[in-house]
């Protein structure tokens, strides 16, 4: 019975592993094109940060997700946005 359960577990855990590397894909592309829009504001004079996009993109992401997930998507987001604009600052 232990050995079924190991199974099922090594399974799920396999398929974590999955979709932990389509994130970790989809972050190098973010941050890539992070860099860019960072190099763009710097040319053009304009912040890093900018309040009403960042709550746009909240809200947007917050929105598509179930009820009981709404709160750690948003957090996911802002997690996301603050390594982002630290990013950004570190390529102007």
């Amino acid at each position: 019975m232990a050995e079924k359960k190991n199974e099922k577990l090594e399974a799920l855990r396999g398929e974590l592993n999955k979709t932990d590397s389509i994130l970790e894909q989809a972050f190098l592309e973010r941050m890539e094109t992070v860099r860019k829009i960072g190099a763009l504001k710097a040319a053009e004079g304009l912040p890093t940060y900018d309040p009403a996009r960042e709550e746009k993109v909240l809200a947007m992401h917050s929105e598509k997700a179930p009820e009981e997930l709404k709160g750690y998507m948003r957090e996911f987001f802002q997690k996301l946005m603050d390594l982002s604009k630290e990013y950004q600052k570190q390529h102007r």
